[in-house]
């Protein structure tokens, strides 16, 4: 199987709710069982740390952006191209040094949860062996962060950092933390990198001084869709969860 990995893959495209498309690989039949039992007995095995979201119950966007409710100034990132940037390299290092595999067995699980070099998004293992192989940055960030008394939590490849105070002047250094740690993660620039004081989004949530709330474009788009309609009925949950916090 790990030789023919390439046959079991589905490739599509997903629009993204700020414009563009995300690219999703899906596998299916006998990869798609072993990709499971890889991340049912190993991948979900492990205790990710309080900062860390998007991973494990109870842990999802909503409560990424609450973490940061009541926080005046804010920096948020992403990682350009997160998923496929995790090289085999780094996914084969995760199974000997986390999981104790022989390098032998890390290979072949390396072919088993990698395709064309990297991380495939949209795949059950890929989400847990992306943020194993980002965990040293995590920890830099997290202890650099808590120094100065900033909030720092990842959800996937958003990157959300927080104080009270201004901290601008300190944005250069969390940004070569992510790029001086290993030259293989960059940050996305423009718009998708920025420092900004009062309200902001993260991780499609409203983040204001007192709570938080669904950002205005959600609430439009809930408007124009047919309320019997299955996406309508899975935004307004998402709007009703939001709003409970």
């Amino acid at each position: 199987l790990s030789n023919r990995v390439e046959e079991e893959y589905k490739v599509w495209y997903q629009s993204k709710s700020g414009g563009g498309k995300r690219k999703i690989t899906t596998c299916f039949g006998k990869l798609r069982v072993v990709q499971q039992r890889i991340l049912d007995v190993y991948l979900r095995s492990i205790t990710w740390p309080d900062y860390v979201y998007g991973i494990g119950e109870g842990r999802g966007a909503i409560k990424n952006a609450r973490a940061h409710q009541g926080k005046h100034h804010h920096f948020l990132t992403d990682v350009l191209d997160f998923y496929p940037r995790t090289e085999s390299t780094i996914v084969h290092n995760v199974f000997t040094d986390i999981f104790d595999f022989t390098p032998r067995a890390a290979k072949v699980a390396t072919r088993l949860t990698t395709l064309n070099g990297g991380l495939p998004q949209g795949t059950h293992p890929s989400t847990h062996l992306a943020y194993l192989a980002f965990r040293e940055i995590d920890c830099k960030l997290y202890e650099y962060a808590d120094r100065h008394g900033i909030t720092y939590t990842r959800y996937g490849d958003d990157l959300s950092f927080s104080a009270p105070h201004n901290f601008k002047s300190k944005v250069d250094d969390i940004m070569e933390i992510v790029e001086g740690s290993d030259t293989r993660y960059n940050l996305h620039q423009g718009d998708k990198t920025y420092y900004k004081p009062g309200p902001v989004e993260i991780t499609g949530v409203q983040v204001l001084n007192n709570k938080i709330v669904p950002p205005d474009r959600l609430e439009k788009k809930l408007a124009r869709l047919n309320p019997s309609s299955a996406q309508w009925q899975s935004l307004k949950r998402q709007l009703d969860r939001i709003e409970k916090l």
